[in-house]
């Protein structure tokens, strides 16, 4: 599936990452930052797609959009600042 979410010299600098998890990093870096309005959908669906993958598929599926938002209000509540930090 291509999308065109981000540019083929993005999609390079990901590919050119030391590790696995450097790679993962970079890439949802470049998702966060592509201001494309459905970057994580569609790479939710790309990762779908590969069979791979079902268990992270599960995993994703088994949150609803009340557990989530919930989680997000324990994290907002835990931090003394009221911002939100995400490390990738």
């Amino acid at each position: 599936m291509q999308e065109e979410v981000i540019s083929y010299e993005d999609m390079r600098k990901v590919l050119g990452q030391g590790d696995q998890r450097d790679r993962c990093r970079t890439l949802l870096g470049l998702l966060h930052t592509s201001n494309h309005p459905q970057a994580f959908v569609k790479l939710y669906l790309a990762i779908k797609e590969d069979s791979g993958l079902q268990e992270l598929i599960d995993r994703i599926d088994h949150y609803t959009y009340e557990s989530l938002i919930s989680q997000l209000q324990d994290m907002y509540i835990s931090e003394p600042t009221g911002f939100i930090t995400f490390f990738l």
